[in-house]
């Protein structure tokens, strides 16, 4: 098959489902390209080399193509790109993933697609905190959507794919996408690379200046107040008081200055301060290295595809209780809690620091997890049978 996933953003080196994804389905003896923007977010700012200039590159042996933004809409990260059209044309896909349901590039690939034989497949990344309807264009602009387009989009369109049970209830429930239309594909990890090591994780241990005995807390992602840290700082606090004054937490990620300085006062406020470690943005190879340090993987906001990472790691998890997270600890290995609520979350952090057999057992039931559904290669094999117009059979969380 000839398939061309339009992306946007697409920022090499990261553990995103575009960056992974084509790769393997190009692995599989398919003609892979990706179609994305020349705009780089300002999140990703400092993170990456790349060029982000139009033009024809190659990643991981997949064609990677920027065109030029048209325009584009900051408060909605999203963009109209250039040429896409006439792109498409020239390039004869058999296939069009595009990635976004609620995008200005779905308009476009619809465009195209409605004057094609090619298939349209059109993905929804939306999670547990990623969907606010938070101002009057936001609202009227998802009004028109439901009511103009979307009848247009599902008589071209051979499918509607969630990443995970809380896309899929969102748009069905919410958007109005019969269930017959949306198939499930969720995102991935590369369990290659993410992996337990015992030496890597002496090793790790070590540069963090932790003992064998040393119980350490991890969390990562791009760091905003969605992700909840003061209650997570607040959470570790009692459960270090309580149970383990040696307890550590180690925060992995970036965000913005103000929020960190929130964070840092919460850590100093609960008087925790050398018990706590930021070690800001690090690339993915430092990361299974800090993964492997770790001992409990915490989430306890909104998700990132760092949490499917660390279970492949052998993390066992705390994270929200919503539909969003189901996929995450189909394998049983996981604690789920009430979002927000710090006393559950104490308390599920606390039971994995007072028993190491439960974190064995998740720690195998979560890579086993990983390996089995999680992997990209899974993944792919999923896509490529849902591009073929088959309903793979159902997996864990679904």
């Amino acid at each position: 098959m000839r398939i061309v996933h339009v992306q946007h953003p697409f920022v090499p080196g990261m553990g995103y489902q575009e960056n992974h994804l084509p790769a393997k389905q190009r692995d599989r003896g398919h003609e892979v390209t990706v179609l994305t923007s020349d705009v780089r977010p300002a999140k990703f700012d400092g993170k990456t080399d790349a060029p982000f200039d139009p033009g024809r590159y190659e990643y991981g042996g997949v064609a990677v193509e920027r065109l030029p933004a048209r325009f584009y809409v900051g408060d909605l990260d999203d963009v109209l790109l250039r040429g896409l059209v006439g792109r498409l044309r020239e390039l004869r896909p058999d296939v069009v993933h595009s990635h976004g349901l609620l995008s200005f590039k779905t308009l476009q690939t619809y465009r195209y697609a409605r004057g094609s034989d090619a298939k349209l497949f059109v993905d929804v990344h939306r999670d547990n905190d990623n969907f606010h309807l938070d101002s009057l264009y936001k609202r009227a602009g998802l009004a028109a959507f439901r009511h103009l387009f979307l009848p247009r989009l599902l008589v071209t369109a051979d499918g509607v794919l969630a990443v995970n049970p809380y896309a899929r209830e969102l748009v069905q429930d919410r958007i109005g996408v019969p269930e017959n239309h949306v198939q499930y594909l969720p995102l991935g990890v590369d369990p290659a690379s993410f992996a337990p090591d015992p030496e890597v994780r002496e090793a790790a241990r070590e540069r963090l200046g932790v003992d064998d005995s040393t119980i350490v807390v991890l969390t990562a992602g791009h760091l905003e107040p969605t992700k909840d840290l003061p209650e997570l700082v607040r959470a570790f606090g009692r459960v270090g008081e309580a149970v383990d004054p040696e307890l550590r937490l180690v925060v992995v990620g970036d965000g913005p200055g103000e929020y960190l300085d929130r964070v840092r006062r919460e850590v100093e406020s609960v008087g925790h301060g050398e018990a706590v470690d930021f070690p800001g943005f690090v690339d993915h190879d430092e990361l299974a290295d800090l993964f492997n340090a770790a001992d409990v993987g915490v989430w306890p906001g909104k998700l990132g595809i760092a949490a499917a990472e660390g279970i492949s790691t052998g993390l066992p998890i705390v994270v929200p209780e919503t539909p969003a997270t189901d996929f995450l600890v189909a394998g049983d290995n996981g604690i789920r809690f009430p979002r927000g609520d710090e006393g559950a979350l104490a308390d599920a952090i606390r039971r994995y620091v007072e028993d190491p057999d439960l974190r064995a057992d998740h720690s195998r039931r979560g890579r086993d997890l990983a390996e089995s559904v999680l992997s990209w290669d899974a993944i792919a094999d999923r896509s490529l049978a849902i591009y073929r117009g088959e309903r793979p059979p159902k997996v864990g969380g679904e």
